[in-house]
């Protein structure tokens, strides 16, 4: 039975080992390399989870071609953050917070080439480390940090620029990590806040 078995493993050795792909027929080296198996090979590997840029680095981003556009490419970056910030001369129910703390970020987008690209508050947004976020207000008017950026958007032709602070508003106390950019094709975009 011993021998049976002995042989039976030889065989099943043997055998496993003149399986395998077209590259291991042609190198004459052997690999004692572990091999995957093909389920592994196929799946990649998943993302390593994105570092938040430091407030004042650039992102450079690139909108491909469609049919209807050609490829645009620009830079967007966070160039300021500020917490707190006075607002002035502003109403109570512009938030829901009870102890209303307003923050300001400071943020420049050029559109280096190109198609004309939209602008807006809209696609920034804070995170903070609980897993939570925080969207802007779509807030304009006389007491907010100047110079604000649009609300509603404006248009950058090619070599143009757009500077701008888009106010949020938190519960006194709360700081976010995150300052997050996510518009359409591009993003989403993190930039780190500092500690206080």
């Amino acid at each position: 039975m011993r021998a049976a078995t002995a042989l039976l493993l030889a065989v099943s050795a043997t055998l496993l080992a003149g399986c395998g792909d077209s590259d291991s027929r042609t190198d004459s080296k052997a690999s004692n390399a572990p091999r995957l198996s093909p389920s592994t090979e196929s799946t990649p590997a998943s993302p390593a989870q994105p570092t938040a840029l430091a407030i004042g680095e650039p992102y450079k981003w690139t909108r491909p071609a469609t049919p209807e556009n050609v490829e645009t490419s620009g830079i967007s970056t966070v160039i300021g953050y500020e917490q707190p910030v006075s607002v002035r001369n502003w109403p109570a129910d512009a938030t829901d917070a009870e102890n209303p703390e307003w923050i300001a970020v400071e943020v420049r987008v050029c559109n280096d080439n190109g198609d004309d690209i939209a602008v807006s508050q809209t696609p920034w947004s804070l995170s903070f480390p609980d897993d939570t976020r925080v969207e802007t207000r779509g807030l304009i008017g006389s007491g907010l940090p100047k110079p604000e950026y649009p609300v509603d958007g404006g248009t950058l032709r090619p070599g143009d620029c757009l500077r701008g602070k888009i106010p949020f508003v938190v519960e006194k106390g709360q700081r976010p990590d995150r300052i997050i950019y996510q518009g359409g094709e591009i993003g989403p975009v993190e930039w780190a806040v500092p500690a206080s």
